[in-house]
């Protein structure tokens, strides 16, 4: 295979791309390149590059603890399915609805064979060929299945005939577009759906709604790391009221939440193990909390690396808001974030009561981030239509409108309706662009999978990553 020409394009996509991720090494930045690029380069042109700049990178493999465990995967297309599927949760559901069908399968075995044949006859493969690739093993969550356990599977499907109702899925996704909290101290408070800010009444506003299934997936998450992430405060030069009196209840501790859809109607609870949460909330520092960023200089900010988001660098400095009116005081701890030298970019506000802050801040913005990773981009956008005078366009509909009314499977490739639910609710949800197909790599951390295809959108790839979906409790990324 020739080696691509190095100029002044081919040393910038370099550059980019190590900026990124600092930590692949050239190794994993080679794989990276011929992929995303199809730019053939040597490990030793690809250091001197990064050299030449002032880029450490040695040339050997990278220490296990940061090896960027890279994987090709043939199919790979198939990841961003079953990573929007944690969104939808059909498998978990055909996987609850078909158990009775196969008692001697526990549930995880009876959910990767339903994903197997989905994703088998998807791309023209028979199951018993898919389980010889282990790169199309790696998308079902397998390494490997023994072929007798398959051949009862298909047995049962073609001698039982199941018939599954999708209604109770259905209800599953009905809009949520608004979240109340009631705390100890009496009073309440309001986000929307998404969790994007704070309102004084409940929003019935479709584009700040997500289905009831991923509203209470990511409340419960919350719950059960004792943090609760709001996306910002509609906020300008002074502490909105209900940013104020949310915080102030919080403090008190959270008592119940309840999830309310269009129509104004309560369609689930939720009640925390432990009712004292940290709570934390982005700002923009150009309207809110009028400090003069850029004269903060850098050493005093401290360093946050993540190997998917970058470096950063942050400064806390507890900030005191008064409330003349009210005569009332609130304090809050004030996190600034920058990147390099520049100006400030982003700003939290925050109440964390129990948490050592020095080793637990960083990974409470690492949450944050990975919920709103274009947060600053858009937040004006955001705010414009909170307020009714634009629209955000974020997704392009609502699943209940693809799911139909049941499933009938009498034969194995009668799963292959699955595998097409999925690809016509990502063409409707995330954008109309057919992933299924995609070669590409995985990349594959401790907290997220990072799935690396050819070609893709740019307005596909930020759909997907502001959708925050997961792949085996593993924040998915599409690069």
């Amino acid at each position: 295979m020739s080696r691509s020409k190095i100029n002044s394009t081919t040393r910038n996509l370099v550059l980019r791309e190590n900026n990124k991720a600092p930590y692949l090494g050239v190794r994993g930045l080679a794989v990276i390149l011929a992929t995303k690029y199809k730019l053939t380069l040597s490990k030793s042109s690809i250091h001197n590059i990064l050299k030449n700049k002032g880029v450490k990178s040695d040339l050997g493999r990278k220490p296990a603890k940061l090896a960027h465990a890279l994987r090709m995967v043939e199919p790979c297309g198939l990841m961003v399915l079953r990573a929007l599927d944690s969104e939808i949760g059909l498998f978990d559901y055909l996987s609850d609805e078909l158990k009775k069908y196969f008692s001697d399968l526990d549930r995880s075995q009876l959910k990767q064979l339903i994903v197997l044949s989905s994703f088998s006859f998807l791309v023209d493969k028979n199951i018993r060929a898919s389980l010889r690739k282990s790169g199309f093993l790696r998308v079902v969550g397998l390494r490997q299945l023994p072929a007798k356990i398959v051949d009862q599977f298909n047995q049962t499907i073609t001698n039982k005939h199941p018939i599954v109702s999708l209604s109770k899925l259905k209800k599953e996704l009905r809009p949520v577009s608004a979240v109340k909290f009631y705390f100890k101290d009496g009073s309440q408070g309001f986000s929307d759906g998404r969790l994007a800010t704070f309102w004084d009444r409940p929003s019935n506003s479709e584009d700040f709604s997500l289905p009831l299934r991923v509203v209470h997936q990511r409340l419960q998450k919350m719950f059960e790391q004792k943090v609760l992430i709001i996306g910002y405060t509609r906020s300008f030069n002074y502490l909105s009221q209900a940013a104020a009196n949310f915080s102030k209840g919080i403090k008190s501790g959270l008592a119940k939440v309840e999830l309310i859809d269009l129509k104004g109607e309560v369609c689930d609870q939720l009640k925390p193990l432990d009712s004292e949460l940290s709570l934390v909330f982005g700002y923009s520092p150009q309207i809110l909390v009028p400090v003069d960023f850029p004269r903060v200089r850098l050493k005093k900010f401290k360093r946050f690396l993540d190997q998917e988001l970058g470096e950063f660098y942050l400064l806390n400095t507890p900030t005191t808001f008064t409330f003349p009116k009210q005569n009332q005081e609130l304090r809050l701890d004030n996190i600034q974030i920058k990147k390099g030298n520049s100006s400030v970019s982003w700003g939290f506000l925050a109440f964390l009561p129990k948490i050592s802050k020095r080793s637990n801040l960083a990974g409470i913005l690492t949450q944050y981030l990975y919920l709103w990773p274009y947060v600053v981009d858009e937040f004006f956008r955001e705010v414009e239509a909170a307020e009714g005078r634009g629209r955000l366009s974020l997704t392009g509909g609502s699943p209940m409108k693809i799911l139909p009314e049941k499933l009938i499977f009498t034969q194995p490739i009668d799963f292959v309706r699955v595998g097409q639910i999925l690809s016509a609710l990502f063409k409707e949800l995330i954008g109309g662009w057919e992933p299924r197909l995609k070669s590409g790599t995985l990349s594959l951390r401790k907290g997220y999978i990072k799935i690396v295809l050819k070609q893709v959108p740019v307005k596909i790839k930020k759909a997907f990553n502001r959708s925050c979906l997961y792949i085996d409790n593993r924040r998915a990324f599409l690069d």
